[in-house]
Parts: C-alpha cells; structure tokens; sequence
C-alpha cells in the first residue's frame, strides 16, 4: 500500500517556493495527534519560519542593546538596574531575605496580629484555612504571623477590614503616634 503525503501551499507570500503545493514535511506541525504525527501544519513552511524567526532574534537583539546602552549611561537608572538584578539573585538563590522595606513593603510585629488571629479563631471555632480564604490571604502566611514572622501591613488591613471588628489603629496605636 502506497501513502500519499497531503501537500499544502505556504502562506508567505514571499516564500520562493510560494505557488507550488509543497509535503506537509517542509511544514512545523501546528497539532499532532496522540501517536504524535502531524494533524494540521502550520501556514508557513520550514524556510520561512526560520527566516522570521532569525529576523525577529536580530530585532530583539538591537532593541536590547539599545536599551542597555540608554541604562548604562544613566547612573540613576543603572544602580536601580543594579539593585534589581541584585534582588533577583538573592531570591533565586535563597539567599537571607533582603529588607523589603526598602521596596515598599511595610512589615510590622506580629504579635498583636497573632493574638487577634487566635481570639478570631476561638470565636468562630474555625481553622486558619477558613480565616485564609475569607480574608483573601494565604494560610501559610498566617500561620507563619502565629509562629512570630513579622507580617507586611497589606495583609494585617486586609484582614482587619474583612472582620470588621477592630481597627488598624487599635490593633497598632504605634503607627499613628505622632
């Protein structure tokens, strides 16, 4: 028995070969089936995939010069560049947590957190997982607030303001002295 490969015609219109019907083996596989042969190609064929795809390489790699040329020559840009690429490696590499203060994140004692999260639970005879997923926040972070981690002011006022019992303010008088 004899197969007959189905041919197709490549959608580039400036593809050399661009009128005559080419094997769908010149063509990428757009889908396969489970046994993993091709069930659709896709619209261009090899050459031409290949000729966009190195085009497309070359125009991303002069905009990163160029950028990297405009950051280099601003000291200010540059040590931002710096510290983020900094920032990145330590949290890649599990390296001691850096002060995410000076990121913008807050971090306060948990301890006063911790004691209402305990009256919470007590009150409402729930776990942490219940206390998490009504809050918006993740159980690990409470229960690492109950362990003693400090814990960031956007996930104590998030809290606060999902029970609606105690205010920030009560919760934290150090905050808002003079």
């Amino acid at each position: 028995m004899v197969t007959i490969e189905p041919t197709k015609v490549c959608a580039n219109a400036e593809c050399p070969r661009a009128a005559e019907r080419q094997p769908w083996s010149n063509f990428h596989a757009k889908v396969k089936w489970e046994d993993g042969t091709m069930r659709q190609p896709q619209s261009r064929c090899k050459t031409c995939h290949a000729v966009a795809s190195n085009s497309n390489r070359e125009a991303k790699r002069r905009y990163d010069r160029r950028r990297y040329r405009r950051t280099r020559n601003d000291p200010e840009a540059w040590a931002r560049r710096l510290e983020d690429m900094r920032f990145q490696y330590r949290a890649r590499r599990g390296v001691a947590r850096v002060n995410r203060r000076q990121y913008g994140t807050v971090l306060l004692d948990s301890a006063p957190f911790a004691d209402w999260l305990r009256w919470i639970v007590g009150r409402d005879d729930t776990s942490i997982k219940g206390l998490a997923v009504r809050f918006g926040v993740g159980d690990k972070t409470l229960r690492e607030a109950l362990k003693g981690r400090d814990v960031e002011l956007a996930t104590v006022e998030r809290a606060l303001i999902a029970d609606d019992t105690i205010a920030l303010r009560e919760l934290y008088p150090c905050l808002y002295e003079g």
